[in-house]
């Protein structure tokens, strides 16, 4: 075998383990096997990395990853979205805490209220992490079938405008809107009251 048959032998190699780590990140498998810390890649690939179908590009990025996982512990999908990741890694860290927690500041009168700051601390965390699902939940409650909210309308030159559909109802995503700033409320809440008391969270 001569020289350039070997280097094309080892290239064709190199890029079949690549692509065997594409196919297991499409499967939900994490393709690097070293530990991120909120096992966001695959989330995060699913939401962005693998929009291309550029398999030389997606193999190049794992690469990367897995460099930036081994020589600091985190890889860059985890800054995609920055506030989850740290509310994925905060959450059940709270939780845990308040499970052991036996003091409380001096701020509160009683043991069961620094609790209750504890419990809307840990709600702030869980809806970001788990936006998605009190967003389902919300359309369920509401009855809210987006089918039909919406639909494209086709301008003279050629592009769209986004305009009301047969099923659009104002008075619900009113409704929908109102609630919505109300969560947001208590998330915020919660966000400031761990902000205030973050030098009390120990034991």
């Amino acid at each position: 075998m001569n020289k350039r048959s070997r280097e094309r032998n080892k290239e064709r190699n190199k890029y079949a383990k690549l692509k065997n780590l594409v196919l297991k990140s499409a499967n939900a498998v994490d393709p690097i096997n070293v530990p991120n810390c909120n096992g966001s890649c695959i989330e995060a690939f699913d939401d962005y990395y693998w929009q291309t179908n550029d398999q030389a590009k997606q193999v190049e990025r794992l690469a990367k990853y897995k460099t930036q996982r081994i020589e600091r512990g985190f890889d860059d999908t985890e800054l995609w979205n920055l506030d989850k990741t740290i509310a994925k890694y905060i959450l059940p860290r709270l939780v845990e805490f308040k499970k052991v927690v036996n003091g409380y500041p001096p701020e509160f009168d009683k043991f069961e209220d620094w609790l209750d700051a504890i419990d809307q601390m840990i709600y702030a965390f869980d809806y970001i992490v788990n936006y998605d699902k009190y967003d389902d939940e919300l359309d369920e409650s509401l009855g809210i079938d987006w089918v039909g909210y919406y639909k494209e309308r086709k301008r003279p030159d050629g592009n769209y405008d986004i305009v009301h559909g047969k099923n659009y109802d104002q008075e619900l995503l009113d409704k929908r809107r109102e609630i919505l700033e109300h969560e947001n409320v208590k998330v915020q809440n919660g966000l400031d009251l761990f902000a205030k008391y973050f030098l009390h969270l120990w034991w």
